[in-house]
């Protein structure tokens, strides 16, 4: 199990202010002509092969060397800020949650959880605590807490401050490797865990309960798993179609337009509409299918409000989905 040890307070440096925050929960703009990736300002470090990315915000936050820096891509002129610099390698996806970005390091040899501020006061803390530092940990910002997991348990970290430990999964060796695996709040108030071709696990926080995704909930032929801040998002079944996991025993149909042209892709929900990517495409699949070519030797990330977010993978440079002007 983990288990809670010292809190250190460790303060950052800020080169300038924060450029404001989360843009929120955006309403769905309907592209009215084509689409197409822009290119965004480059931050100022290359982001490289240990860069962080952020993909659960409206801005775009990146750990990069050392330093945490964010753009906002929807006020004109903006320019990347830095928030903190010295910080902590990750060894964990980065969340935002309660105005804050987390993640997991092991740099000083034992297990640590990192947080630092987007605004007000400029600092970062670090809490650690036992487990072992070299495994794979997941982690997740729900509606209340942040969330670990890991294969000897798990905790949370709720708005005050309370950190909660809780027990794994019945069967420790059903996760192979918990770094991989991804986690969603979904609209009950239960997390689910996916490793992105199987529904694995149902946990409930309230009752600290772990279950097996109930059998009407479990289609089969999945081709992808994905998730995001509402949910699980599925494409499955012969012909493909789009579902959404909304509640752990309720799966939701998003389009009645097909999946086509690629076996694997991925949805991304977005304010653009519900979004297909994969085999060089993104594809808007309730418009038609209207698509767009994604920038070639590119990763395709969840970006701000949904969007992909395409990163080079030699020179580390962006470049995000938007309706062309």
């Amino acid at each position: 199990m983990l288990r809670l040890g010292l809190l250190a307070l460790v303060a950052v440096a800020l080169a300038g202010c924060s450029g404001g925050g989360s843009s929120g929960d955006a309403a769905t703009t309907r592209p009215v002509g084509p689409m197409r990736f822009v290119a965004l300002p480059a931050p100022p470090r290359p982001l490289g092969p240990l860069g962080r990315i952020v993909d659960n915000d409206d801005t775009v936050i990146a750990l990069v060397e050392g330093h945490l820096y964010r753009y906002d891509p929807w006020t004109p002129g903006a320019i990347w800020i830095e928030l903190g610099r010295d910080l902590p390698t990750a060894r964990s996806r980065l969340v935002s949650w309660n105005d804050r970005v987390w993640y997991l390091t092991n740099d000083r040899g034992g297990l640590e959880l990192v947080s630092v501020a987007l605004s007000a006061e400029p600092r970062s803390d670090t809490r650690a605590v036992s487990g072992d530092a070299a495994a794979g940990y997941a982690i997740v910002a729900a509606r209340d807490a942040v969330y670990v997991f890991g294969a000897g348990g798990g905790f949370r970290v709720d708005r005050d401050g309370v950190y909660t430990e809780f027990l794994g999964p019945p069967d420790s060796r059903a996760v192979t490797d918990w770094s991989t695996e991804r986690l969603a709040e979904l609209g009950d108030g239960t997390i689910v865990v996916t490793d992105g071709n199987h529904l694995d696990w149902i946990y409930e926080p309230d009752l600290s309960r772990w279950r097996d995704p109930p059998s009407e909930v479990q289609p089969r032929d999945i081709r992808s798993i994905t998730v995001d801040r509402d949910g699980a998002y599925l494409i499955a079944g012969s012909p493909p179609e789009a579902l959404r996991l909304a509640a752990s025993n309720r799966l939701e149909p998003l389009s009645t337009a097909l999946i086509v042209g690629c076996e694997t892709p991925e949805l991304y929900p977005s304010d653009l509409g519900t979004l297909s990517v994969g085999c060089g495409k993104a594809t808007l699949i309730d418009a038609e299918n209207q698509s767009v070519d994604v920038p070639a030797g590119t990763l395709v990330v969840h970006g701000p409000r949904g969007r992909p977010l395409a990163i080079r993978s030699d020179t580390g440079e962006l470049s995000m989905l938007q309706p062309a002007q």
